[in-house]
């Protein structure tokens, strides 16, 4: 990873470079041979990192980079299989006699089936073939603050299969770090209707079927280190989502913010700027671009004098 982040950093004067960083090629050979607890990851973040700073438009790179994007391919499709067979594990358990042991165990099974299913329809996209390799950018704004994120890759489906993915109201079923998303219930008067708990309330509509719809939702995010919740995030957002044949998109900007918490601090709001689309669009031949743009900037929280 040290040799990644001086390739990635090699055009800025600011960064200091150790000598002792391996080339890139060994670098990447060592992430590629690794098979320790995390290694997956660490590739992962290393292919991110040298797309992002747009590495293989060199070419004493490109092998090298091309060699880990197959790598992190591999890893995706090992886990679709991994989680595919636990699924099937877990179905079995509507065949086992219904001892008190056996229902417990159901039980239990149940919540691991609907997230392991959750995942498989998340790698489902990853484990049909790509045709490129996921790129993500990353561009900061100084003047307002301002962090925007866009990624893309193109698959093998057709636009309406990604339909349910990319419906707001499902966001929580293929995101690990969303608690909930669903859209809110509406009053005469237009406002959001709030529970005794200050909770949004859930609107009739159902939970998501991939139909075009417009209107509120609320999202309650976070994030966790361990069993420690470092930051969560509780927004009401404008949506706008289309389904067609040939473009699916789902259009987002925040309402507002109702709470935040980072680790062990909470207030009311904490986010300002949260906004962007997901497209999935017909690039003709039965392939599919998805395309993400995030736009997102938190609330100075600095203490001032009244």
């Amino acid at each position: 990873m040290l040799s990644v982040f001086h390739v990635c950093a090699a055009d800025d004067a600011s960064v200091p470079h150790a000598a002792s960083a391996d080339p890139l090629d060994e670098a990447i050979s060592h992430l590629v041979d690794d098979r320790s607890r995390g290694a997956e990851t660490a590739r992962l973040r290393a292919l991110i990192a040298l797309l992002a700073h747009q590495a293989q438009e060199r070419p004493a790179n490109r092998h090298s980079i091309e060699k880990l994007a197959d790598a992190v391919h591999q890893d995706r499709l090992l886990k679709y299989d991994s989680v595919k067979r636990q699924i099937g594990e877990m179905k079995a358990l509507d065949h086992v006699p219904p001892d008190r042991g056996s229902i417990l165990k159901a039980v239990r099974g149940t919540r691991k089936l609907r997230a392991r299913q959750a995942v498989l329809s998340e790698l489902a996209v990853v484990g049909d073939e790509l045709r490129t390799v996921p790129i993500t950018s990353v561009q900061f704004t100084p003047r307002n603050l301002v962090s925007k994120v866009t990624g893309k890759v193109q698959v093998k489906r057709k636009p309406r299969e990604m339909a349910s993915m990319i419906d707001p109201r499902r966001w929580h079923l293929y995101n690990p770090v969303f608690r909930s998303s669903y859209r809110t219930a509406v009053a005469r008067n237009g406002a959001v209707e709030f529970d005794e708990r200050s909770v949004p309330r859930k609107a009739a509509q159902g939970d998501g079927d991939g139909r075009s719809w417009s209107g509120g939702l609320y999202e309650d995010v976070s994030w966790q280190m361990n069993s420690a919740t470092t930051g969560r995030f509780r927004n009401l957002l404008n949506i706008g989502f289309s389904a067609g044949q040939q473009r699916v998109q789902a259009t987002y900007s925040l309402n507002r913010c109702l709470a935040s918490q980072l680790w062990c601090v909470e207030r009311p709001g904490g986010i300002d700027v949260d906004g962007g689309t997901w497209t999935a669009q017909d690039v003709g031949g039965g392939w599919t671009e998805l395309r993400l743009v995030k736009e997102l900037r938190f609330t100075d929280a600095t203490p001032r004098d009244a």
